[in-house]
């Protein structure tokens, strides 16, 4: 475990998620059941999501110790844990050692659920109605607990009732009714996801040395590989865009341009400066040295998506590597992606190797085959047209 000063990425931040996009807190006074709701609660999703759990402690803390808090909650499934007492926090990986970032800790996590922060406005929250008074909690209350039986069938306190917006009464649930709980947050989760938009990315700022011209307007029966890329793109994205060095311009194609703003990083800077350009999209990225990408696998992809992960994309068969440049890198990509980099690790292959990334199964070996070099520009060109 490590630990240290509680200070990156929270103040001044008055915007945005503390730890993850998908995060929710549990608050209640002091013996009202917190901890074993969320232990149950981490029991129940741990099986098909990767769970993180955060503490906030007034009192100080003993991080992992046995019968703890968070030795609980990690033997419950918890996948990343952090503890917080005023401005000291304690955190770590399940199987591994913690990274400098509080954010990074929790990259490969789907959900993120915090026990405590009821004075925090950036969180939605669980509030437990018994000792919890409505003047006390700021906005965002998401739901309501009890852990009196027979009160989820009844109007809520008149306080209550009173300090919530008008037509808007969060859904109350028995502290004990675990499987509820746990569907309407994963309900919750998925409809937020569904909302994102889904942009596409045609990779293009390379600068080909190996081939010695510009990859992304090399032909293939007359259409520049960039603008056929852009073209099977249009098909499943909202909007497509072209990634481009600083000054090297893509406006002949009539398409939105992102400049790299992490210059000479090679892909991973253009797949941040994509996630930087609209953090709440996920981006189907495509490299423009791919020739033989079909319609066909790019449903495939799409198919096989899912969206809770960090990334979705196809592994080489023969190699076992996972193809980076033909993959949609979701919203919080963005905090692994900038960990990586921070660890002075540029390479995108790499994080689809870590835990949070799925890979599918390949449909045809040849499909993601690049060309790279003058010697391979017109064999492709003839499997090109032969394909076809």
């Amino acid at each position: 475990m490590s630990g240290g000063r509680h200070g990156e990425g929270r103040r001044g931040e008055g915007r945005g998620p503390l730890f993850h996009p998908f995060e929710l807190a549990v608050c209640g006074h002091s013996g009202s059941g917190k901890t074993t709701l969320l232990e149950r609660l981490v029991r129940r999703l741990a099986p098909t999501r990767r769970v993180g759990y955060v503490k906030r402690d007034v009192h100080g803390f003993q991080m992992d110790h046995e019968g703890k808090d968070t030795w609980r909650l990690r033997e419950a499934g918890a996948c990343a844990l952090q503890i917080q007492s005023g401005e000291a926090w304690a955190g770590g990986l399940t199987g591994g050692a913690a990274p400098a970032l509080s954010r990074q800790l929790f990259a490969a996590c789907d959900l993120v659920l915090l026990e405590g922060y009821r004075r925090e406005p950036r969180l939605d929250k669980l509030v437990f109605l018994e000792g919890c008074e409505p003047t006390e909690q700021p906005l965002r209350v998401a739901g309501l607990l009890t852990k009196e039986s027979g009160r989820v069938d009844q109007a809520l306190p008149a306080a209550w009732a009173a300090a919530l917006p008008a037509g808007e009464a969060p859904p109350l649930f028995h502290r004990d009714d675990v499987a509820g709980i746990a569907d309407w947050l994963l309900e919750r989760f998925t409809a937020r996801l569904a909302a994102r938009p889904l942009r596409g990315l045609v990779l293009a700022g390379g600068h080909s040395r190996r081939m010695g011209r510009d990859k992304a307007l090399l032909e293939y029966d007359g259409v520049p590989q960039v603008e056929r890329a852009a073209r099977l793109l249009e098909s499943c994205c909202q909007t497509v865009h072209i990634s481009a060095r600083a000054g090297q311009g893509r406006e002949m194609l009539g398409r939105p341009l992102i400049e790299d703003r992490f210059v000479e990083m090679g892909p991973v800077g253009g797949i941040l400066s994509a996630l930087e350009a609209d953090p709440e999209a996920a981006w189907l990225v495509l490299g423009c040295d791919l020739p033989f990408v079909t319609p066909e696998l790019l449903d495939a992809l799409l198919a096989g998506r899912d969206p809770w992960r960090v990334a979705t994309a196809f592994r080489d068969p023969a190699s076992g590597l996972p193809e980076p440049l033909c993959a949609v890198w979701e919203p919080r990509s963005r905090a692994l992606l900038l960990g990586n980099l921070a660890a002075e690790t540029r390479c995108p292959r790499r994080a689809l190797d870590h835990k949070g990334a799925l890979l599918l199964d390949l449909p045809d070996p040849r499909a993601l085959e690049n060309v790279n070099r003058p010697e391979e520009l017109e064999a492709a060109r003839l499997r090109w047209r032969e394909d076809r």
